[in-house]
């Protein structure tokens, strides 16, 4: 998935790249439930707990904004989405995401 910090402009690009875990390094996964963890050191919480940077703004970190992570999550959707169980998981990961707006 490319940034979610629109304050940066970076969820008006295009292009994904893996999220990495700033303390260990290792790759970032994300829950049904909207909980990212790292897969190396297990590190976990919600993703509205975790803050984000890029190479538009490298160690400068901030929050994301639900409509901008909910964006580059339905992007990331037509990439990853290349089998009916990868599907049903996005889904669920959209639903989560959409039902903590409140829409």
């Amino acid at each position: 998935m490319s940034c979610p910090v629109s304050s940066t402009g970076c969820t008006k690009s295009q292009n994904p790249c893996y999220w990495y875990h700033r303390s260990c390094g290792g790759s970032m996964e994300i829950s049904t439930e909207a909980f990212m963890r790292c897969e190396r050191c297990y590190h976990s919480g919600h993703w509205k707990e975790w803050s984000f940077s890029c190479s538009r703004h490298p160690l400068h970190y901030e929050k994301a904004d639900a409509r901008d992570f909910l964006r580059n999550s339905s992007f990331v959707t037509n990439l990853y989405a290349a089998n009916s169980e990868r599907i049903t998981i996005i889904k669920q990961i959209m639903r989560k995401l959409l039902d903590e707006m409140d829409l």
